[in-house]
């Protein structure tokens, strides 16, 4: 795991120096070892944080043993031995996972990068033909931004030493309303900042002085198959036990976030299945949690499985100390408060020594787990007259009849990305100038042709949460988030087999009786007979609601009334505080768009300077 800045010249040689103050921007993701590497044609710096092979034999950059290429590498490669054992490469020089990657990348190039499983970001350079490749690992967990202009090409693990190096600063307006209207915090490639892009996920670049192209080398195949239960029970037991398995490689201490919900109490229990009985748990909570917390859950977990649980608790006054800090670190606005939860959790992982930390993101996007997908599911099995008075009582009824639920569901089958995951509809546009939404909205709602041509409805949302909502936005949150803290974060359940697996089972085995993510609780079930964790868990689990209404409403009103807040070309003030004083008085319930004003400001302030 590292940081890394690499330059490569165009037409225009970098400025070492300027160049060297941009990289150090990345030196609290790699706090272990630091190396760089200079020629006619491009500069690179690395910071490392060691995780696999502590030796020297591990320093990036990377010279393959030919000398002709020289790489730089972000993430964990999982399967070496069998890369090794299956491509043949031997007499290597160390045992790290960087050297391996780098081996079979001169020998075998992007056709074959399918073998590889991991999470990560490359680039790989051509000392004799001066050519780049670049590539990002199947769902983006690794980050690797890049700037293009006439006179080179900057790469990077972050956006801030883009932003130091270039000088520029410039907000992209669109990819900014697509963060209002649909919580995306990147717009596919683009980023929040003109002219600094993403690689995308599952993506290869390539580039020389007279080439620039972009292809993609993994995709999620939307076919069905015809699993039955037991099968599905079998296969995704197997599956995840692998991927833990894989995930456990580290030549460091390996902790657990755990929560109250099933995922992360089954990863728990299947480590402690796999004679792993020392690992650490951590968990977070809220200052006056008035039954938000978990921790109560994490803790009794923890007794039953006989293994440490550390614990930190976030107050209000953290939440306003670090605001801006938390923007800084993300490189975007913010959407919700738990993530003063994990940054916490984070540093109390840094403070007892633990180097990897596993996270359960990714499972419920893998089986359509998210509370507006019953309606997506409900669509999917549509047949006729007769079924769809039946589907449609059904729907009532999930809804309690209430009227309000109901529309709220119905509006997020056509939007869904302006919705939180319970399906309350979070845009209102006349909190916004006016002006400003003339201007972009077109451009923030093309249409993805991709995603219309599926039939599946429940898959298409899968589809939508996977590559452009929130997967994207929660790996963001945790790479920097960890990372500020030279820990690495790994999520076993994106590995891509298990993930492929599950993503392509059928609707009845994802929905049962209402029951999201059936088969998944079916398969692990008799991991949890004696927790309590896995009844009732909690879709909502900070105070977030509760704190803008009383504890940060200072605060928020403090930002409205500040003269930089009225300034802002975004926003509609005016309508704002009108808003706000509705949602005091409990007559808008969802308080994702008032976080997301107020985080937007700091973001501003800290980066448009």
């Amino acid at each position: 795991m590292c940081g890394f800045l690499f330059y490569f010249n165009i037409s225009k040689k970098y400025k070492k120096n300027d160049f060297l103050k941009s990289a150090k921007l990345l030196q609290h993701r790699g706090p272990d070892d630091y190396s760089d590497y200079f020629d006619d044609h491009i500069a690179i710096a690395f910071y490392r944080l060691s995780i696999r092979d502590l030796s020297k034999y591990g320093r990036q950059p990377m010279f393959s043993k030919s000398k002709k290429y020289v790489m730089v590498f972000n993430g964990e490669i999982y399967n070496t031995e069998e890369i090794k054992s299956k491509f043949g490469l031997k007499n290597l020089h160390g045992n790290s996972d960087s050297e391996v990657l780098l081996e079979f990348l001169e020998s075998y190039g992007i056709e074959r990068i399918n073998n590889i499983k991991g999470m990560f970001s490359v680039v790989l350079y051509d000392l004799e033909s001066k050519k780049i490749l670049a590539l990002r690992d199947r769902f983006g967990i690794k980050p690797l931004y890049y700037l293009k202009t006439d006179s080179y090409i900057l790469f990077s693990s972050e956006i801030k030493p883009l932003l130091k190096y270039s000088k520029l600063n410039k907000i992209n307006n669109s990819s900014l309303l697509s963060f209002f209207l649909k919580g995306q915090i990147e717009n596919d490639k683009n980023t929040l900042f003109d002219k600094i892009k993403s690689l995308e996920p599952a993506n290869y670049l390539i580039s020389s002085k007279s080439r620039f192209t972009i292809n993609t080398y993994w995709k999620l195949n939307n076919k069905v198959n015809s699993e039955n239960l037991p099968e599905a029970k079998d296969k995704i037991l197997s599956k995840l036990k692998n991927s833990l398995h894989s995930h456990l490689i580290s030549d460091k201490k390996v902790g657990l976030f755990l929560s109250g919900g099933t995922d992360s109490a089954t990863i728990a229990k299947i480590l402690k299945n796999y004679g792993k009985s020392k690992f650490d748990t951590f968990t977070y909570d809220f200052n006056n949690n008035n039954g938000y917390s978990e921790l109560e859950k994490a803790k009794f977990i923890s007794k039953e499985l006989k293994i440490k649980n550390f614990h930190c608790e976030v107050s209000a006054g953290y939440v306003i100390d670090n605001f801006e800090k938390i923007v800084r670190i993300i490189e975007s606005p913010i959407t919700s408060l738990r993530l003063f939860g994990v940054m916490k959790l984070y540093e109390t992982v840094k403070k007892n020594k633990i180097d990897v930390i596993l996270e359960g993101h990714g499972g419920d996007e893998m089986l359509g787990g998210y509370k507006y997908n019953y309606l997506f599911n409900l669509f999917s099995n549509l047949k006729g007259k007769k079924n769809i008075t039946q589907k449609v009582g059904e729907f009532l009824f999930y809804c309690k009849f209430d009227s309000e639920k109901i529309l709220n569901y119905l509006v997020t089958l056509t939007n869904q990305a302006g919705s939180t995951t319970d399906g309350t509809p979070f845009v209102y546009l006349d909190l916004f100038n006016k002006d400003y939404i003339k201007e972009y909205i077109n451009e923030v709602f093309k249409t993805d042709k991709n995603l219309s041509n599926i039939k599946n409805p429940l898959l298409r949302s899968q589809n939508y949460d996977i590559k452009y909502l929130k997967i994207p936005r929660v790996l963001k949150y945790t790479d920097r988030l960890s990372m500020i803290n030279s820990v690495e974060a790994r999520v076993p359940f994106l590995d891509h087999d298990l993930f492929e697996y599950c993503f392509s089972l059928p609707n009845n085995l994802k929905f049962k009786n209402n029951i999201s993510r059936w088969v998944f609780k079916e398969a692990t079930k008799h991991l949890s007979k004696n927790l309590k964790y896995s009844k009732n868990k909690k879709h909502i689990v900070d105070p977030q609601t509760e704190w803008l209404k009383r504890d940060l409403k200072e605060f928020f009103m403090d930002t409205l009334n500040s003269n930089s807040f009225k300034n802002l070309y975004y926003f509609n003030n005016k309508k704002i505080k009108s808003h706000y004083e509705k949602f005091i008085k409990g007559e808008i319930s969802t308080s994702f768009n008032l976080f997301q004003i107020i985080s937007t400001y700091f973001f501003i302030k800290t980066f448009k300077k």
